[in-house]
This record gives C-alpha cells, structure tokens and sequence, in this order.
C-alpha cells in the first residue's frame, strides 16, 4: 500500500501500514522517554510535543531523497528537511572534499533475477525456480583510498529450488540449492590502524530436500 502523508514535520510517501500508534511501537518508547526528560520538548519552529501520535518522529538512517523511521518504514523527503538538504543526506562527494571519498558499505550497482517456471506432472505440478543476485564492488569504510585495504570485491550468488506439489494433496517436495557456486565474500572490511577487520560470509555451499505438509 502507499500512502500520503502530511505532516508538521514532512511531507513524505510512506510504504507500509497505515501510520497510526500501535504501528510506531518504537517511536512511542522513544516518544515517551523524551517526555520523561523533557517535558512538553522542545521549541523549534513548533513545540514537537502536538506532533500527533500517528506521525513518525524518530528516524534511525537517511540517504539521498530517502529516509527510514525507527520502526523500518521508507518516507520520499520532498520538503528537503525544510530546506537545509538540498542535495540530499550523506552525500560522500559533498559532505566531505577529500576526493576519495565514499559512502562505505554502499555499492553502485546491485541487481536480482529470479525466474520461475511451473508444468503440469502427473496429478500434480512441478515448479522449477532460479534465483541470482548480484551485488557490485564496494568499500567498508568512507573512503576509497586503496592505501587502506577497505575495497570489498563484488560477487554472484545462485540458488536453485524444484518443487512438486500434488493438486489435490496438502504436501509438497522440494530439492533445493543454495550458494551452489560455493562463493567466499567479505561483507565487510574496516583499517583499525593495527589490522584490517574482515567480516566474511560463512554460507557455505549447501544442497537438501525439503519435505512440507500442511495440518
């Protein structure tokens, strides 16, 4: 579902539930948290205090146009912040004038295909599915400067499933395959100055049957 939003603070595209209490589990804990230290809250433009409890007021990350709430919800910014974000949140190339840098854990390019493909076989069907994704080279930390070792090589992975499900029945069987190419990547690569720390994926290669019935 989408959703727009008005808001005192934003004007926003919202994807998801539509916004109300019990929906901004997070943002009400952090809400009254601030009531318990400051109460009433603070003075800007308008006392955030009369923000009505169906409009998020905590936000966990930004970037470009878009920013994400505490409670994992995805706004458009179209007033910019009120002004002052102009060119959007995080810029590496404008926040900082070092030519190196970067916005770390950030790739250029990453893509999926997934596709699927059903047949009838005997008194049932037999669904064969493939999935790739692609994620592009990257850095682990805001800058790009080879010197420091942070460059996070790109990488592929595979996955494969076949499914037979009988049309009058309430199990299913599946052979499935994940990783199949057995691909070793870093997830990510930070300079410590002494060593450089390197979180590797450890999803090895791996090949089962699935057996499911519904009760």
């Amino acid at each position: 579902m989408i959703e727009g939003v008005l808001g005192p603070q934003t004007v926003a595209i919202s994807r998801g539930w539509a916004l109300d209490r019990m929906h901004n589990s997070v943002d009400a804990a952090l809400r009254d948290r601030a009531q318990r230290v400051i109460p009433n809250g603070m003075w800007g433009h308008m006392n955030v205090a009369r923000i009505p409890a169906a409009y998020p007021q905590y936000f966990a990350r930004a970037e470009g146009c878009h920013l994400w709430d505490v409670d994992g919800r995805g706004y458009v910014d179209f007033m910019c912040a009120y002004g002052p974000m102009l060119l959007g949140y995080i810029d590496a190339d404008v926040d900082d004038p070092n030519p190196a840098a970067v916005a770390p854990l950030t790739p250029e390019i990453t893509a999926s295909i997934s596709p699927e493909y059903s047949l009838p076989l005997g008194s049932g069907s037999l669904t064969l599915r493939a999935d790739w994704s692609f994620r592009d080279e990257m850095f682990g930390e805001p800058s790009s400067d080879p010197g420091r070792f942070t460059q996070i090589d790109s990488r592929d992975l595979i996955n494969f499933d076949v499914t037979y499900e009988p049309s009058d029945g309430d199990w299913s069987v599946s052979a499935y395959g994940r990783n199949v190419t057995d691909e070793r990547y870093d997830n990510a690569r930070l300079n410590t100055g002494d060593y450089i720390l390197v979180i590797m994926s450890n999803d090895a290669r791996e090949y089962g049957v699935r057996v499911t019935r519904e009760f």
